[in-house]
């Protein structure tokens, strides 16, 4: 069947972190001179899966989150830096590329992520992304994550028509119980000419 769709996962796929919560904690860190080893130990107490499972809003978390990291000012000035924390997210324009490259050639391009909307929209507006991705699939928003194999029909109907680049084997996994094709991409090696080649499997010649 003639792929018509390409997803991408968000985080170690078109970021340079492996997930949301590597570049989160990294930002905390550097913004207020907080060990990394603490933060990333009060993001994991926080509920971090609820977040992304949509069974904990993101005030919620946020709040949590301010709570275990036992800050010595008010919530508000960290809620007020939330904004900075996903500024700092690391961005791989040469994988961005790579979706303008596939969107050119007339295929959906679209997100399936495990992440809270709020962070991957600003993302997008402020690296003048929203033109690049429809649709955009949200755990936090959907209510499951992609553990759950149902997630790959809502952003994809047409499953067997679609492929999906994610840096962890159990959510290609996933996406291939859905019907969906997929492909293991190593956020460490980062070898795009691998990429390339496995989506001209797929009839994608970039």
């Amino acid at each position: 069947m003639e792929v018509k769709a390409v997803f991408f996962d968000f985080d170690g796929i078109l970021t340079f972190d492996h997930a949301a919560e590597e570049s989160t904690c990294n930002a905390i860190s550097q913004i207020f001179s907080i060990p990394e080893e603490k933060v990333s130990e009060a993001y994991g107490k926080s509920g971090n899966h609820e977040l992304y499972a949509g069974s904990k809003s993101i005030g919620q978390f946020w709040k949590e989150f301010y709570t275990n990291l036992g800050l010595p000012f008010p919530f508000v000035i960290f809620q007020e830096a939330r904004q900075d924390i996903y500024g700092l997210t690391p961005m791989d324009p040469e994988m961005i590329d790579l979706v303008k490259q596939i969107q050119r050639k007339g295929l959906v391009t679209g997100i399936i992520t495990n992440n809270n909307s709020e962070r991957v929209e600003y993302l997008l507006e402020k690296y003048n992304l929203l033109d690049l991705f429809n649709p955009v699939v949200i755990s936090g928003d959907s209510m499951k994550t992609k553990s759950d194999h149902t997630l790959f029909f809502d952003a994809f109907p047409d499953t067997k028509a679609a492929v999906f680049i994610d840096n962890q084997q159990k959510n290609c996994d996933s996406a291939e119980k859905a019907g969906m094709h997929a492909i293991y991409f190593d956020d460490k090696i980062r070898d795009y000419v691998k990429l390339k080649k496995e989506l001209a499997l797929f009839g994608i010649s970039i």
